[in-house]
């Protein structure tokens, strides 16, 4: 990443003006550095770059998300949020977020522990209907990952425990079907793993709303023919039936 930053400082002292592909492109390697994430780097590289007119302003849609992902690596929801506010809002013009930034964001959210907000960003973007949308504001449709970061979210270790985090999953899981979004491996394999860890920890039987839950899961894992290896899948239904028989 010294190297990286080196060659920008030679770009900008030779007259070349980086374009959003270089900028982002070393905000995400500064998220991902070994140890700590470089969160404040990241930040004060682009704000750089912003007063001293050598970007476009408003900011590229592009360096926004990967300023929101290198925040999120970096546990910081205070600077998740305010970049995010970067995009088009009531307060400030902007690039509007597309798909890639929302689902940015909600893992941002999920990673710092903002669960609660990342379900309210998801139904902002995904659930308002369409008549009550504001004229400018892109319609989205939530995709595999949209829904899955917020399931594997509220169905982790500790969210888990409590059954509103469980109904609010089950009900996404039925929405993403609803929407004809198909689950993907890591979204079945999670799910599974999570509920039968529940189970096998719980004093007493599941509840019957979460057994049905597993089971629709795991029959919707039988259909993705082409993401299994020969006995994969024979060994996920074993081990529901092992946990839940």
């Amino acid at each position: 990443i010294e190297e990286a930053l080196k060659i920008l400082r030679f770009m900008i002292r030779s007259g070349v003006k980086p374009n959003s592909i270089t900028i982002s492109t070393i905000v995400d390697a500064l998220g991902r550095c070994h140890g700590s994430p470089r969160v404040q780097d990241a930040i004060l590289l682009v704000n750089k770059l912003e007063k001293d007119k050598l970007m476009a302003a408003p900011l590229d849609a592009r360096v926004i998300t990967s300023l929101v992902r290198t925040c999120g690596l970096g546990n910081d929801i205070r600077n998740v949020i305010l970049s995010f506010k970067r995009f088009k809002n009531n307060e400030k013009m902007g690039p509007e977020p597309d798909l890639i930034a929302v689902n940015v964001f909600l893992e941002a959210c999920c990673r710092c522990n903002r669960g609660d907000l990342a379900l309210e960003t998801f139904r902002f973007y995904f659930e308002q209907p369409r008549d009550s949308r504001p004229s400018s504001q892109l319609l989205l449709q939530a995709d595999v990952i949209s829904y899955s970061t917020l399931i594997c979210h509220l169905l982790s270790a500790e969210a888990i425990r409590k059954q509103a985090n469980r109904e609010t999953a089950q009900s996404l899981y039925a929405s993403m079907k609803k929407e004809s979004v198909c689950p993907d491996k890591g979204l079945v394999d999670s799910i599974l793993k999570n509920m039968l860890q529940l189970a096998r920890n719980a004093a007493h039987s599941l509840p019957r709303a979460d057994v049905l839950f597993v089971a629709a899961v795991l029959r919707d894992a039988t259909r993705l023919e082409d993401c299994w290896d020969q006995g994969q899948m024979e060994r996920r239904q074993r081990a529901v039936r092992a946990v839940l028989a």
